[in-house]
């Protein structure tokens, strides 16, 4: 694994407690639509026991001048540090990694739920950039209410007829569509033919675990489940 030297360029807050930070993107690195990078701060403004990496998805497709990551903000030390990073400030990060990448001939379904939706921005992107649409994929991403649901837009302003979109908000109550679990009953539903699809998960690891075992339970083939956790920090 490599690693590498950058500098921000901005941090934009993209969704309520959300931040996308963008970073001057090193010519010889290369990553697919999908992996990570594992970033060390210069130092922390805050006390943090986990110290100055974590790691984090690139938001950003592989053709694009710069490296995005999108995170949730906490209390953590490192996520104060990092919202108060000033333009232009240096520090270094390792990569690429990570395994989940689109690579099937098979129709896809991406599952996500609140910032894990970071993987699937990059590969949608890379796909709507390619004009690569050639087999179906469903979206099914899932947020407590609206203004928390990171590229919400950007997803429902796609139009392909390859692409399905289900987003569902399950604590809004200005929200007009679905507020449902997704679960075997919701999956069994909304999706034809389920073992002739590859399923990709991403989000916390409850969230994960359930659906994996879900899948399982529908018949699912092992082979045809990708999945990421994305733990708080």
């Amino acid at each position: 694994m490599n690693s590498y030297a950058t500098s921000l360029i901005s941090t934009t807050m993209i969704a309520e407690n959300t931040i996308e930070l963008n970073f001057k993107r090193p010519e010889s690195f290369d990553f697919q639509a999908g992996q990570h990078i594992n970033i060390k701060l210069p130092q922390l403004m805050y006390d943090d026991k986990k110290g100055p990496r974590r790691t984090f998805t690139i938001v950003s497709s592989p053709a694009d001048s710069v490296l995005r990551i999108a995170t949730r903000l906490s209390d953590s030390g490192f996520k104060k540090t990092i919202i108060d990073l000033s333009p232009d400030t240096e520090l270094e990060f390792m990569g690429p990694m990570g395994n989940m990448v689109y690579n099937t001939d098979k129709p896809s379904v991406f599952i996500a739920g609140g910032i894990g939706i970071t993987p699937f921005k990059s590969m949608i992107t890379e796909l709507l950039e390619n004009n690569a649409f050639d087999k179906p994929i469903r979206l099914i991403y899932s947020n407590k209410k609206q203004n928390t649901a990171a590229f919400h837009s950007f997803f429902n302003d796609i139009e392909n007829s390859a692409f399905i979109y289900n987003s569902i908000m399950t604590n809004d109550d200005t929200w007009d569509g679905e507020k449902v679990k997704v679960d075997y009953d919701y999956l069994k539903k909304m999706i034809d033919s389920i073992n002739d699809n590859v399923f990709y998960l991403c989000g916390p690891p409850q969230m994960v675990q359930e659906l994996t075992g879900t899948l399982n339970n529908l018949g699912v083939e092992k082979e045809n489940i990708l999945s990421e956790s994305f733990f708080g920090y």
